[in-house]
């Protein structure tokens, strides 16, 4: 049975010809580079070019109905700038305002249920991730820093995603768009230009190039933001405080994604540094079988 979404493909290809580029467009951000975090994520949303248009002006006047210009998920959670509409110092107060959070965040999580968007995400355990350096020093030049390791993960699962269930054919093109980070941007755009060099990482002709950009201009990246801070949230509950259930938000953000998180913690290290000598030392392909 052909899917809405292989259905949707083959008619836009149809109607472009060959020469196809950005047919699907990757929104990804980072949580955690800015504290001393327990947790440091990447994630974010893949989708065909065109729902991206179409879920704008949706995500959009969720926010304005609510008098927020732009969706922040830090300042969300801890009701900080735009948010702090929400919050009363008046304890008796604070409920119904919280309620009108709660319910304008539900709005905006719905919007990502649309059958073409799909979420991805990577973290690494900084503590693990620092013993693992120290331990073994020659390992930065290919562990450089948790940011370019989730980078990379991210990036296969973007490519994983695209052939496997978008089933789109090898011409069409993704455009990978990153919240802008001048302290990365320079160094992941040479790592992500040396994959594309690599034979082993299948599905990388099919990347059209990185960018890195505003969340007021890039309007998909407050959505990354979103599903970055609840992963690195989700996994500091989960591995340092024991919960037993998943963050609400959390599972709705990820109900539609097909990998688990992945989480490099020590095992994950130490298991990439045994890898056999033959296998190639590009990040993922093996976690996820390819």
């Amino acid at each position: 049975m052909v899917s809405r979404s292989q259905n949707w493909i083959r008619e836009l290809a149809a109607g472009v010809g060959a020469d196809v580029v950005a047919v699907f467009k990757a929104y990804l951000d980072e949580s955690g580079i800015h504290a001393d975090p327990k947790v440091f994520a990447m994630a974010g949303f893949i989708a065909p070019a065109e729902t991206w248009d179409d879920w704008t002006p949706k995500w959009l006047e969720i926010l304005s109905d609510n008098n927020i210009e732009r969706f922040h998920a830090y300042h969300c959670n801890a009701f900080k700038g735009e948010f702090r509409q929400f919050w009363d110092n008046d304890e008796a107060k604070r409920p119904p305002k919280r309620k009108r959070r709660d319910a304008m965040v539900i709005q905006l999580l719905e919007t990502l249920n649309d059958g073409l968007i799909f979420p991805f995400n990577t973290a690494v355990n900084v503590s693990d991730y620092e013993d693992f350096i120290k331990q073994y020093p020659k390992m930065r030049h290919e562990l450089d820093h948790p940011y370019l390791i989730c980078m990379q993960q991210c990036l296969v699962q973007i490519a994983v995603l695209v052939e496997s269930v978008f089933l789109a054919p090898d011409n069409e093109r993704i455009l990978c768009v990153f919240d802008r980070q001048d302290r990365f941007s320079r160094k992941a755009t040479t790592i992500f230009n040396e994959l594309l060099e690599r034979r082993e990482f299948r599905g990388r002709e099919r990347f059209d190039e990185i960018v890195f950009g505003s969340d007021r201009k890039h309007i998909p990246i407050q959505a990354a933001d979103a599903i970055a801070f609840d992963t690195r949230q989700e996994l500091i509950s989960r591995y340092f405080k024991d919960a037993a259930k998943p963050r609400p938000s959390y599972y709705a953000l990820t109900k539609r994604r097909i990998f688990d998180e992945q989480f490099w913690d020590r095992e994950l290290f130490d298991d990439y540094l045994n890898r056999p000598a033959q296998y190639p030392p590009t990040l993922g392909e093996r976690l996820l079988g390819r």
